[in-house]
């Protein structure tokens, strides 16, 4: 206590370019009350036991500067996991000068005298605690700045670039992901790594792509000694037509591309889709790679396989699993096209939220205009990373676990289908998420507030969290019971479970299921409109 862990943590997140979390505000926010009310309510043993959820989900996390509670290391084993491959400084100060920073009126209900003996005996008790977990860090006499400036170099000294790696294994297939702010610089390295013997690479954009971002990339090819040549195609869901896709083959016959090729997919989630079936399906199918420059398409539409084009007014009824050799998911790209369009993927990113540790969903509701900030935003596209690939590993084709992706998206495929794909698919997410989480806790399968919590997520990232005024309800229904993830000839629903888990209702009438959709028609406050159609959309 006193030694400035939030004060330089936060500074420290500054310097380095990553969020922080404050972990003893984010128990208070799930705890609905204060950390010093909380114990002086239900007593130290309660607000320690939150402490430990907090700290094992905090494990499942990555890329961020966290300052815990003074007693966190008093966990032991659970401490310990959080800490795993993690970079642990401990800042200390001398008795005096903590006495002098608490001072006498500190509200801490496990130090209410802050006089030396007192201080000086608690830093005793967990002295044992502190004396493993990293390197010491005195703050005495000096200020938050000179801290913090060295707590980054010493962070720096550990990580030499800020770029996550993983490798995805998908069937028979590797896919590497390179995520943060510069991977798309590593494409031509990359390629020349991963596949060493490509001839040529056919680059496919949206668009509405800037020449700078095309550039960029094309300079990272040629930087590495790999030709390339150039397509452009509609963004939006015109990017998943026949008529996109006939002229990709037709440009891939005439430069007389073969499986020595490589196609490398820019742009949104409509475009990596479409892209993404033209490779599939070409010369019985070339490696593909996907940069996507939107939320949407970093958060969902990249990552696992899903190849596909609309069909008889159906989204993706026709497709292919085709996984890309390589994901760079750059956020410093995001700006390369429509920002409402950004802004629209953030469902994608709130049903990872769902899916992955409630610690991402707390920081969401904590940081309120989250996808305003681009280190708060960086870090929670690396968590939904994290969740998709986790899903995608375990279930590459889709036969069970990764159907928990779906999440909400029944909902919002029969809401995109009855406006004729006017409505951009993370506004129907958004909502579908709504309708889900509403079924789930009527169904008794998932939390009662879950329903709450996400309204008030969307409203901060200016997401509808109501139907569209006049929509055919008829043509909705007729949508969901049409949608390609039916089983046995049944609609199927993916509903938020409890533990940051998911179920899946077959056994359950349409009519009944909608009834959660058709109970958000009303629309409480207004609602900032949605960006024009055909923004993005997987």
């Amino acid at each position: 206590m006193g030694t400035g862990k939030t004060t330089v943590g936060s500074r420290v997140g500054r310097l380095l370019g990553l969020p922080f979390i404050d972990l003893d505000q984010v128990a208070g926010a799930r705890a609905g009350i204060s950390v010093p009310d909380l114990i002086r309510r239900d007593g130290e043993g309660a607000f320690r036991d939150l402490e430990r959820q907090l700290l094992a989900e905090l494990g499942q996390v990555s890329g961020a500067v966290v300052a815990t509670g003074g007693g966190a290391p008093l966990a032991g084993d659970v401490f310990l996991r959080a800490l795993n491959g993690n970079l642990c400084v401990v800042l200390t100060a001398e008795v005096g000068d903590l006495c002098r920073r608490l001072g006498r009126g500190s509200d801490r209900p496990l130090l209410p005298s802050c006089e030396p003996l007192a201080v000086g005996g608690l830093l005793a008790q967990r002295e044992g605690a502190y004396s493993e977990l990293g390197q010491m860090v005195d703050t005495t006499g000096r200020s938050v700045e000179q801290v913090a400036q060295e707590v980054a170099g010493i962070y720096r000294s550990h990580v030499p670039d800020q770029l996550t790696k993983l490798k995805m294994t998908a069937g028979a297939r590797d896919t590497e992901i390179v995520l943060g702010p510069g991977a798309a610089d590593c494409l031509g390295s990359a390629l020349g790594r991963l596949l060493p013997q490509v001839r040529r690479v056919h680059l496919v954009t949206d668009s509405g792509l800037p020449a700078a971002v095309e550039e960029r990339l094309g300079g990272a090819l040629l930087g590495a000694g790999v030709s390339w040549s150039h397509r452009s195609v509609p963004g939006g869901e015109a990017a998943k037509s026949q008529e996109t896709l006939t002229e990709l083959w037709s440009w891939m016959l005439e430069a007389e591309a073969d499986r020595g090729d490589v196609m490398v997919a820019v742009g949104g989630g409509a475009v990596l889709d479409g892209a993404g079936f033209a490779a599939a399906t070409f010369a019985r199918g070339i490696p593909a790679v996907n940069v996507p420059t939107t939320i949407l398409a970093m958060a969902d539409a990249a990552i696992g396989g899903k190849t596909a084009i609309n069909f008889g007014g159906v989204k993706n009824p026709i497709g292919a699993f085709h996984h890309p050799v390589a994901v760079f998911a750059d956020p410093s790209l995001l700006g390369g096209l429509a920002r409402e369009g950004s802004r629209s993927g953030m469902a994608e990113v709130i049903k990872c939220g769902v899916l992955g540790p409630r610690l991402v969903l707390d920081q969401m509701r904590l940081w309120g205009d989250a996808w305003e900030n681009p280190a708060n935003l960086a870090w929670l596209l690396g968590q939904s990373v994290l969740a998709k690939a986790a899903h995608v590993q375990a279930d590459p084709e889709e036969h069970g676990l990764r159907m928990a992706l779906n999440l909400g998206h029944t909902f919002a495929h029969g809401l995109e289908s009855a406006t004729g794909y006017g409505l951009p698919h993370g506004d129907a997410v958004g909502i579908g998420l709504l309708a889900a989480a509403g079924l789930g806790a009527e169904l008794g399968l998932g939390p009662s507030e879950l329903a709450s919590e996400l309204k008030e997520i969307l409203r901060d990232c200016r997401l509808p969290t109501a139907i569209p005024d006049g929509i055919d309800r008829q043509r909705v229904e007729a949508a969901i019971r049409r949608d390609k993830k039916r089983r046995s000839g049944r609609a199927a629903f993916v509903v938020p479970g409890r533990n940051s888990g998911v179920a899946l209702v077959e056994e359950i009438d349409v009519g009944s299921a909608l009834a959660q959709l058709w109970a958000l028609a009303q629309r409480p406050e207004a609602i900032v409109p949605a960006p024009p159609p055909g923004c993005d959309g997987p």
